[in-house]
C-alpha cells in the first residue's frame, strides 16, 4: 500500500460522491450535453466527459433507491433524463440479435432470405 501511495495512487475513485454543492454544477453541465446532442441520455461511460457519464449513472441508481428529492427529479426530467434507459450492449452479438428480433417482429417468422448480411450471421 505505502509503494503504491509513494507513486500517488489514490484509493478513492475520482467521481466518487459528488457532495450537494456538485450537484447543480453537474446538472448544468447535462444541460449543455441535452442542448448540444438533442438528448439527455448520457452513457455510463461517457468517452467525452467520463465524470458526466459516471454522474448520470449515480443519478440513475440514487432514483432508484429514493435518494433523489423532488427538485432534482423534476430538474432531471425537465432536461428529458431517462432514469431508465434501454440497455444496449453493442457487440456484434447483440446487434444481431435485435436485428433479427425486430425481423421476427415485423414478419411472424424467423425464415431471413438468404444472401443478406442477418442470414449469413444466423448461418454461422
Amino acid at each position: 500500500e505505502a509503494q503504491l501511495e509513494r507513486l500517488g495512487f489514490t484509493w478513492e475513485h475520482p467521481f466518487d460522491a459528488v457532495d450537494a454543492d456538485d450537484w447543480d454544477d453537474m446538472r448544468e453541465r447535462l444541460a449543455e450535453f441535452q442542448a448540444k446532442n438533442g438528448h439527455a441520455n448520457v452513457k455510463k461511460k461517457h468517452d467525452v466527459d467520463p465524470a458526466l457519464g459516471f454522474w448520470c449513472n449515480e443519478q440513475r441508481v440514487a432514483f432508484r433507491e429514493r435518494r433523489l428529492d423532488e427538485h432534482q427529479i423534476d430538474s432531471l426530467h425537465s432536461l428529458g433524463f431517462d432514469f431508465d434507459p434501454p440497455k444496449r450492449c453493442g457487440s456484434a452479438f447483440m446487434i444481431n440479435l435485435r436485428e433479427l428480433t425486430a425481423f421476427r417482429d415485423e414478419n411472424g417468422h424467423l425464415d431471413v432470405e438468404p444472401g443478406t448480411p442477418l442470414a449469413a450471421w444466423c448461418d454461422a
